[in-house]
Order: structure tokens, then sequence, then C-alpha cells
């Protein structure tokens, strides 16, 4: 029976003891990448929506190294009925915990893009990925992470 036990206890003890400590999890980690974006013309109409900028011809796509995400985006709207893009951003490589740079790139539609590029910090400790500056085009928009909301003229 002490033999039994003490087996027990070495095998849990083994199993607990792995070298999975190297390798990252996102699916555990609290992933916070997300911006706002508004899109209007030059008279301040939102155009999120009309023929040219609708669900059909929006494309989000990742600069490697990228997760393995499947809808980089969502079409929502506001509470004073404002449609907006709310855009996941590239959270970088799944295999590392290192803060990083990624970039994001949005098609408005066959001759309208954009690219984002954020700072990724990593928190292991606290299994927590998020999102420093962001830029729009090298024109920093987003200088931290309470500043998401983001307006662009087209």
């Amino acid at each position: 029976m002490k033999n039994s036990i003490l087996l027990l206890i070495i095998l849990v003890t083994s199993l607990s003891c792995t070298s999975s400590d190297k390798v990252i999890n996102m699916n555990n980690s609290t992933i916070d990448t997300a911006i706002y974006v508004y899109l209007n013309n030059s008279d301040g109409v939102n155009i999120i929506g009309t023929t040219n900028f609708n669900n059909e011809s929006i494309k989000v796509s990742y600069v490697a190294p990228a997760p393995s995400n499947k809808k980089f985006y969502y079409l929502d709207t506001d509470i004073q009925g404002r449609k907006f893009v709310k855009i996941l951003l590239n959270s970088g490589s799944e295999n590392s915990m290192e803060n990083t740079t990624t970039e994001t790139i949005i098609e408005w539609n066959s001759i309208n893009s954009d690219i984002f590029k954020a700072e990724i910090i990593k928190n292991k400790a606290e299994n927590y990925i998020g999102i420093g500056k962001v830029y729009l085009n090298n024109q920093l928009v987003c200088p931290d992470r309470d500043h998401r909301i983001i307006t662009i003229i087209k």
C-alpha cells in the first residue's frame, strides 16, 4: 500500500514538473489588442456600411509573426447609431512572450488600405498581452492602451 501511494505521489509530481513553462498558451492569456475605428468622408459623414466600405469589402490580415486567429475584425454600432470597426491587432508570435512590434493591414476595399503598427506588450506573470503605442501609416494615433478610438478620413 505504501508503495502505491509513493508511486502515485511520484507520478503526480513528475506530471506537474514538465518543460511547458517555455510554451506560451495564448488561450489562457488575456489578449487585449482591440482598437475601434470610425471611417468618415471629408464631410464628417460615417461611411462604414456604404457600398465601398462594407462587411464584404473589408479585409484584415496580419504580417508574420501572427497568431492563428480566424477573424480579425467586427462591424458594430455605438450607442449613438454610428458604425465602427473593432479591429483585433496582430498580437505576435504564439511562441514568445517577448514584447514586439506587429503589423496589421486593413483593406477597406480594392483601392483603400491602411497599415497599423502596434507595440505589443506581453506580461507572462499576469498572462496578459496588450497594446502600447499604435501607429496608422507611420503616424502615432494611440499613445497608450487608454486611447484606442480612431477616426480615419477617406
